[in-house]
């Protein structure tokens, strides 16, 4: 399954499904794409390949923006019942972005991946995050933020015991 939640309509890889690149692969896929439908590409023919086609109005804010993705992404993955996830996290829905021309919050983001990454967990589905879009200087930070958060709720990233021992600067003090 992929779910892209950038701005942009995701018609590179709903053109690859109607050029059937999956079917050759033996491999269904299910798209969920939330996406600002007044801005480039808006390629009418790409939209057949998008399986949940969910267009956002300019300036969407985080309230209209969270129930909807909360909505098509729960009935996605209890019609589809995806093997994986492949997450498109674009943050050039953020506010205030010139090329999303959305205008969903910090904390908007933040909640997006975190309810993207309990409908996965909650379902036991493998999940991969790719980021895309964001053409703001403070992408970053928000990006940060919400890594930080997913770790926080999720325990994502396993952090080894010896974390932290640089092991060459124990070398280095033996050989002394």
């Amino acid at each position: 399954m992929i779910v892209d939640l950038d701005a942009h309509q995701g018609n590179g890889h709903a053109r690859d499904k109607l050029a059937g690149v999956f079917v050759e692969r033996n491999v269904e896929v299910y798209t969920l794409d939330m996406y600002n439908y007044s801005i480039y590409p808006r390629d009418m023919e790409a939209r057949r390949g998008i399986d949940s086609d969910v267009k956002l109005r300019h300036h969407t804010k985080d309230r209209e923006y969270l129930q909807l993705l909360r909505k098509h992404l729960s009935e996605a993955v209890d019609s589809f019942k995806p093997q994986f996830i492949l997450y498109n996290a674009g943050t050039d829905c953020l506010e205030g972005d010139p090329l999303g021309c959305l205008s969903v919050s910090e904390q908007g983001i933040v909640e997006r991946d975190e309810f993207v990454f309990r409908v996965a967990l909650d379902h036991a589905i493998p999940i991969l995050m790719v980021l895309s879009g964001g053409y703001q200087p403070s992408n970053g930070r928000i990006i940060a933020s919400s890594i930080a958060n997913l770790h926080a709720k999720f325990n994502l990233f396993a952090i080894p015991e010896n974390a932290g021992d640089d092991s060459r600067s124990k070398k280095k003090k033996k050989k002394k």
